[in-house]
């Protein structure tokens, strides 16, 4: 018998990975079992280590179709077919063909590329292999399926083992495929899994700080979505546990369609439950693709809000004593408050405790120590005096607000005339001699000579 007509028997080109098939003919027709085998260097053929597989010879009239596998690449791979009652009936191809391995690294299955932004097609290719008769490759993309478009430049395709490509909006699918195909045979090619492309979106500002309620608050984010009548529609919404969730009610602002990019909304930050405390975030979401198209801020600090009422004048004097002096003030989410003053114009941090904590809703309070004696202390006289409101919440101890400096003076008590006495006008007397008396209660306030002296006034009327 004799075995004829091997293919292939050119040069060709495959590809680890894709169909193949070997033919023969063979007279006769059924000459028991072949085998398949191949060799790196055209003359070694060992087995089993290079078998590809043992069939009947009448296999060779249509082909024995099988998978090029790894551990047949290499640049010269000759084939082999004999007989397996009788050696010396075999056949070795004239023309080895070439085995070369090409993979695909990015991008990997349902990946998602983003409009505007660059994205680096990268493939594995075998040293030393791709050279001839050409080094170039050819990256084409296909949209839902469609006929793949080539988006490398013909005239000057990459020869290494990547291509940048920047998706457009005419790429915005759910299902898209790119193709490296190589130029020195075009069936060695690598087809990308199925991807995305959808637009980009990115939170500007404010990515963190600190605010308060009741500040003005400019969120702007940028995105590469369509614009106009027909384009995007993006949402702004806050989360008050650190982006754990992001509550239906949450929802800051909804665009038209189609805003222009970048886009501003001028927020007011309201009084809400859970807003103050510092795992505030933004986000800005996709209309219809909120899960995949989204930008975060990081944490924000939000503070509630304390404004003085009284006192507010620089003017102010309060005396040691008096008992009706009332602190006023309007808060806005906050639960809490302390009141403290100082005599020395902060520098003792506040250090003087009117009490240690009351309702911030009441907004008032009214300082009248118990004493002995009642009214504000004796010590509290200062012409440095501060009164500070502060929150102490467990969402916010920081919010403060403090009245300007004013005056606290010691209280001066007439004990003698009280009233009602009949004093004789040049008395010859030494006994007609009248004595005015009077108590002091209070400190002498630092630095004002005065507070040591007297000056006695008096009226011939009821006027003062």
């Amino acid at each position: 018998g004799s075995l004829t007509s091997i293919v292939p028997n050119t040069t060709q080109y495959w590809m680890v990975g894709e169909p193949r098939s070997l033919s023969w003919t063979s007279v006769p027709l059924d000459q028991g079992d072949v085998r398949l085998v191949w060799a790196f260097d055209g003359t070694t053929f060992p087995e089993p280590a290079q078998l590809l597989a043992t069939v009947n010879s009448s296999v060779g009239q249509t082909g024995h179709a099988f998978t090029v596998g790894a551990a047949q690449k290499g640049e010269n791979v000759t084939w082999r077919v004999y007989r397996v009652l009788d050696a010396t009936v075999q056949l070795t191809a004239a023309t080895p063909v070439k085995i070369y391995n090409l993979l695909l690294d990015q991008p990997v299955a349902s990946e998602i590329l983003r409009i505007g932004t660059a994205k680096t097609i990268q493939w594995t290719k075998d040293a030393g292999a791709f050279t001839t008769p050409s080094a170039e490759f050819a990256v084409s993309k296909s949209i839902n399926a469609g006929a793949y478009v080539e988006i490398t430049n013909p005239l000057a395709r990459p020869t290494g083992t990547s291509f940048s490509y920047t998706p457009v909006d005419a790429d915005r699918s759910p299902n898209v495929r790119f193709k490296v195909q190589w130029q020195g045979s075009t069936n060695v090619e690598v087809i990308s899994p199925q991807v995305s492309v959808k637009p980009s979106v990115t939170l500007t500002t404010p990515l963190s700080g600190t605010f308060a309620i009741d500040d003005p608050l400019a969120i702007t984010f940028s995105h590469t979505g369509l614009t106009g009548a027909s384009g995007d529609t993006w949402r702004i919404r806050y989360s008050t546990d650190g982006g754990l969730s992001y509550p239906a009610g949450n929802i800051i602002h909804t665009t038209t369609i189609g805003p222009a990019s970048p886009y501003t909304f001028n927020w007011t930050v309201p009084e809400a439950a859970g807003i103050v405390g510092n795992q505030f975030r933004l986000k800005v979401e996709q209309v219809g693709d909120e899960l995949n198209v989204k930008s975060e801020s990081g944490n924000l600090t939000i503070r509630g809000k304390l404004t003085l009422i009284t006192p507010t004048l620089a003017s102010t004097v309060w005396k040691v004593g008096d008992t009706t002096r009332s602190i006023s003030w309007t808060s806005k989410g906050l639960t809490n408050v302390r009141l403290d003053y100082t005599k020395n114009n902060g520098a003792d941090s506040y250090g003087n405790v009117m009490t240690a904590s009351t309702s911030a809703a009441a907004g008032s309070y009214l300082w009248n120590p118990v004493g002995p004696p009642a009214g504000i202390p004796t010590t509290a006289t200062s012409n440095q005096f501060r009164i500070r409101v502060k929150a102490i919440d467990a969402a916010d101890s920081a919010t403060e607000v403090l009245s300007p400096t004013f005056t606290v003076v010691p209280r001066l008590t007439l004990t003698y005339p009280t009233g009602g006495e009949t004093l004789l006008v040049y008395a010859l007397s030494s006994a007609a001699a009248r004595t005015l008396t009077w108590t002091r209660s209070g400190d002498s306030r630092s630095g004002v000579a005065d507070d040591d002296f007297v000056e006695v006034y008096y009226t011939k009327d009821t006027t003062g």
